[in-house]
């Protein structure tokens, strides 16, 4: 019986030695930091020389963009810790200060240096290589030192794995790195307190789980996963395991304390999810159960053939699968068979179930089950998953080459097998950092991978309609090019409205691009229309159905003035205003208009910047680039008309080349009317009504962005300039009232001037000159101020100039109202 027993013991003795290994000296702690640091730089070495890319001004200051919360730099600790680390404008995002607090002191050391980027990056590798070390170790602990060849290998699976190259390339995911980080410390501590039974490193754990959620909440599973761990790696009773799981749940209640009590931030105010980006939001628990299995196997998918890699996954870049699919079927039959692995081997501690358990808690919180995530799938809610995955596969690989496993030394049979994954996985990570470059270069090459993906096709709009307005700026292109550009960004923003319609920002994107390039407000206006209608406190899309509305109306208002010398009693015949608009749009007469408009003042700026001789080449190409916009002035020839017009425009003065474009219209309108069989005097009653119709449409639409920014003294700016441009006084006047009253500590100098303009156009001069008064009074206030003040900088001595010739220019004004000049 006795000898029966210890064959029985050496037996399991023998499994539970071919289980774990045994010690291998090459992979010491020393050795493999230099591993894991070699492994990171060869592999992800290349992307130190990358720009900043996708979301990376969310976190830090970069080319286009400014980054508040990273220019406090290191002193900004408590404004950092105390705010949402991600504001765009419109919404508040998410609290990570950890992460944040990084890239403010990367700013106080390097901000003034244009390789701050590039430290960024380098950053990001060196942490990548320290999760590597760390790794190892808590593996080292985890297998008490008794099976280091197997710990490195998880480690090097981990290491060269692709799926990791979105969080190492992107600045932005410098939280996953540091939230996994924390989470691996955190977990070393825990069996260093286990083993060594000292109380203080208790406290330890606490702060690196609580510095990883505060990185980012992605580690959170770790709250259940280290007391997992714990049972598959030490014989201790279960209240130790109960009492480590209360500690590090009392870390996340912690960190709920720092985010809603200690700070005042509510989940609420937190940002708010598209269709687009993820249509499970609209789904209720049980529709997301065939999209949860199917989930867990794309990411098992792409951690066997990471191939091919994109930046984002939303609507429609994956498909959304119901229980009538065979992708829910598949993923369940799938998940059910690893789930039967893990639950046969649970009791007997094997490393095969641990592995698929860390996998599944890891994957679990982002796989759209009881919370949808931001995007269906996306590469870096993949990063602590493929742990699991790692230790799943070196534990298989480990069962088929259990020699080299127990020698405790390297051979060719261990070597090779690893050199044919580590080698194709170099070239793909070192060819994927370089897409990373810039969001241009990562969103041109991957969009071939997600055609479909609504966000990856706006994502590309707007990178073309970022270099747009940066050739508008600067001037650094053609206009060849810039069309180019805008064509590329209308495409891409079709692309993706073709594919959810209800995107407001791609629909009022697209439309300022019409409204601005091609002068298409008709076109434009339906798409702001639209934008506001899926989102009627969209501000943009509110003001410029404004501005739409009163482009518009400049149309008619020029109409009103081609046809200005009518007697209405000539005719009998009235038109409808029907018929008009019928006219009006589609002739596209409102394009036209604008069209000559633009041209007119283009010549003017020709002439104050370009010679005789550059001066007619200059005309000659803009009226051809012009006359490409519209199909009207294609076919009205408009190009070569103002091109035999050059040597009479180059001698005329202004009002010569107002004449000249003022007979073009004239033509295009008289020929329109006789295609139309229809008389000046017959669509006169109609014009000036439709002019005031689409006035009063604009002030409805300016009054309701008012509405929704009250604080924006630029919209006031911008419907005060098309209160001019369209002769409405009285509309004039009522904007300086509500700015007035908007802003009653600021001078209003100017507003009051404004008013005296208004009041003097429509007759009234008593109420104009007591406007005048009151702005001259204004002025003086604010001349008087800056003269007390002794030490004035530039700009104050600039104001104080300003205000004296305005004083002066409104004295000399008054007087020749007084004296019937005016």
């Amino acid at each position: 019986m006795a000898k029966k027993t210890s064959t029985q013991n050496l037996k399991n003795q023998q499994q539970n030695t071919l289980n774990i290994g045994v010690e291998n000296p090459f992979f010491s702690i020393k050795n493999m930091w230099w591993i894991c640091f070699l492994l990171a730089f060869l592999f992800y070495g290349n992307s130190i020389k990358n720009g900043y890319s996708m979301d990376d001004e969310y976190v830090t200051t970069t080319v286009n963009q400014k980054n508040e919360l990273t220019e406090k730099g290191i002193w900004g600790f408590g404004k950092i810790f105390t705010s949402h680390s991600f504001i765009d404008g419109k919404q508040n995002y998410e609290y990570r200060p950890v992460s944040i607090y990084t890239f403010a002191i990367e700013w106080s050391l390097f901000k003034n240096s244009e390789n701050r980027v590039h430290y960024s990056h380098a950053i990001n590798v060196i942490l990548y290589a320290l999760i590597g070390v760390f790794l190892f170790q808590l593996l080292q602990v985890l297998f008490q030192g008794k099976a280091s060849t197997l710990s490195a290998v998880i480690t090097v699976l981990f290491m060269i794995h692709p799926i990791h190259s979105e969080v190492v390339n992107s600045i932005k995911n410098r939280d996953e790195l540091l939230s996994l980080l924390f989470a691996l410390l955190a977990a070393i501590q825990t069996f260093k307190w286990l083993d060594q039974k000292k109380i203080w490193r208790i406290g330890w754990i606490a702060l690196f789980i609580l510095l990883s959620l505060l990185s980012k909440k992605s580690n959170l599973p770790f709250i259940v996963s280290i007391p997992l761990m714990i049972y598959f790696f030490r014989d201790v009773k279960l209240k130790t395991i109960g009492l480590t799981f209360l500690l590090l749940f009392s870390m996340k209640i912690c960190f709920n304390l720092f985010k809603n009590y200690f700070l005042g931030l509510q989940e609420s105010s937190t940002r708010k999810f598209s269709y687009f980006e993820n249509p499970l939001f609209e789904m209720d628990f049980i529709d997301r159960i065939p999209m949860f299995f199917y989930t867990n196997w794309l990411y098992i998918q792409k951690l066997i053939l990471p191939y091919p890699l994109a930046f984002y996954y939303g609507f429609d870049a994956i498909p959304l699968v119901g229980f009538g699919d065979w992708q829910f079927y598949l993923g369940l039959l799938i998940m059910a068979i690893a789930l039967y692995f893990a639950i046969k081997g649970f009791r007997s501690k094997s490393k095969l179930s641990f592995g698929i358990l860390f996998f599944f808690l890891a994957i679990g919180g982002v796989a759209n089950l009881l919370s949808p995530m931001v995007g269906i799938f996306a590469e870096r809610f993949a990063f602590s998953a493929s742990i699991g995955f790692c230790i799943v596969l070196a534990y298989l690989f480990s069962q088929w080459k259990k020699d080299e496993f127990l020698s405790g030394r390297l051979s060719s049979k261990l070597i090779i097998p690893l050199l044919i994954v580590i080698l194709p996985s170099l070239v793909y990570s070192i060819n994927r950092n370089s897409v990373w470059h810039s969001k241009k270069s990562l969103y041109l090459n991957d969009i071939k991978h997600v055609p479909n993906s609504v966000k990856a096709n706006s994502l590309l709009g707007s990178e073309y309609q970022l270099e747009v307005m940066d050739i508008q700026k600067n001037g650094n292109a053609t206009f060849e090019v810039l069309m180019e550009k805008v064509d590329s960004a209308l495409m891409m923003y079709e692309k993706s409205l073709s594919l959810y319609g209800d995107y407001e920002s791609n629909l009022n994107n697209r439309g300022v691009l019409l409204y601005t390039f091609y002068y298409d407000y008709e076109k434009a206006l339906s798409l702001f229309k639209h934008s506001v209608k899926v989102n009627p406190s969209y501000k943009e899309g509110m003001l410029n159905c404004a501005n739409s509305y009163a482009k518009l109306a400049e149309g008619f208002l020029e109409l009103e003035k081609l046809n200005n010398s009518v007697d209405t009693n000539e005719s009998s015949i009235k038109s409808t205003e029907k018929q008009v608009l019928a006219i009006y749009f589609k002739n596209e007469l409102f394009k036209t208009f604008a069209i000559t408009k633009q041209f007119d003042l283009n010549i003017r700026d020709f002439a104050k910047k370009f010679s005789r001789d550059q001066l007619a080449f200059q005309i000659k190409a803009n009226a051809q680039n012009l006359g490409n916009l519209s199909e009207s002035l294609k076919k009205n020839s408009f190009a070569s008309k103002m091109s035999d017009n050059v040597n009479q425009f180059i001698q005329s003065n202004p009002q010569g080349i107002l004449n000249g474009i003022l007979q073009f219209n004239s033509q295009i309108f008289n020929q329109i009317l006789i295609e139309n069989n229809i008389t000046k005097a017959a669509i006169s009653p109609s014009l000036s009504k439709l002019k005031n119709q689409y006035i009063d449409s604009a002030k409805i639409y300016f009054k309701k962005t008012h509405e929704l920014s009250r604080s924006d003294k630029n919209i006031f700016q911008i419907e005060e300039k098309f209160a001019i441009q369209l002769n409405d006084y009285g509309w004039l006047i009522s904007i300086q009232e509500q700015l007035i009253k908007e802003f009653p500590e600021e001078q209003h100098g100017p507003q009051y001037v404004q008013m005296g303009n208004g009041y003097l156009n429509l007759k009234q001069r008593d109420k104009a000159l007591s406007y005048f008064q009151k702005g001259a009074q204004e002025f003086k206030k604010e001349k008087e101020a800056l003269l007390k003040k002794t030490n004035r900088t530039q700009t104050e001595e600039d104001r104080l100039n300003l205000l004296t010739k305005e004083l002066k220019n409104l004295k000399a004004f008054k007087e020749k109202i007084l004296k019937g000049e005016i």
